[in-house]
């Protein structure tokens, strides 16, 4: 995997950044996550959707990748990336505003909105 410095690498450790629920599901229950759809709206505007497996690379890919470097502990989370539809590449950008609800859901699983507050 090609290494990556950037705004994308250092975003996924901001403060606060990227809040993980409303529950976490273990592979026992659903074995075929790869097949559950994800959609993501702000402010109830569809902004993403795509089936978990749409991937760069596979998930055994980035654990491999990973633990040569690191002790990929018990319930280590692992954030993979984000599908089609970033800001960045939207005619104009839609950047997220100081006040824009930003929904998640993933089908089976459940769904998660956060406010954004900036400081």
């Amino acid at each position: 995997m090609a290494e990556r410095a950037g705004q994308a690498g250092y975003a996924k450790g901001f403060d606060k950044f990227a809040p993980i629920g409303p529950v976490l599901v273990s592979p026992k229950i659903l074995s075929d996550i790869g097949r559950l759809r994800m959609t993501t709206k702000v402010n109830g505007e569809q902004r993403q959707t795509t089936l978990l497996n749409d991937l760069i690379f596979d998930v055994g890919t980035i654990v491999r990748h990973l633990s040569r470097a690191m002790t990929l502990r018990k319930f280590t989370v692992i954030l993979t990336g984000t599908p089609s539809g970033v800001a960045a590449l939207m005619k104009p950008p839609a950047w997220l505003q100081d006040g824009d609800t930003v929904t998640i859901e993933i089908e089976k699983i459940g769904t998660i909105s956060n406010k954004m507050k900036f400081l």
